[in-house]
């Protein structure tokens, strides 16, 4: 597991505000940065998360998909800053790619925003 600097906390704590933000307000932001900006993505990369399909996320919990948002809530106190990165890493490429034009319901951004503020969290440790 990687090991996050402070240097790097503090720029991910800037990351994870910035887009739990975005999809808390996404009424207000062109659909374009949810689903089909690939910037998000380069972003993940680039802050050290894997885009693993979710594999890191079904070695840990023992499933077979990515959790709903219920599930999500029920497992983030045992996720790490990695586990979570690449877990929403995974999510994002799932509504960017493998969808098949599915619409985003409010679920789905809240999604998002419970994965960010749970970053944001354990960035600030």
């Amino acid at each position: 597991m990687q090991k996050h600097k402070l240097k790097d906390l503090r720029i991910l704590r800037e990351f994870a505000w910035f887009w739990m933000n975005m999809y808390k307000h996404h009424n207000a932001i062109r659909f374009y940065n949810f689903k089909d900006g690939a910037y998000l993505g380069t972003l993940l990369q680039d802050m050290g998360f894997e885009m693993d399909g979710g594999e890191s996320y079904r070695k840990k919990f023992g499933v077979e998909k990515l959790p709903d948002l219920n599930t999500l809530k029920r497992q983030l106190p045992d996720m790490d800053i990695q586990l979570l990165g690449n877990l929403i890493f995974s999510q994002w490429r799932y509504w960017n790619h493998w969808s098949d034009y599915e619409v985003m319901e409010e679920k789905d951004y809240d999604w998002f925003v419970v994965a960010f503020e749970r970053l944001l969290e354990l960035s600030d440790h």
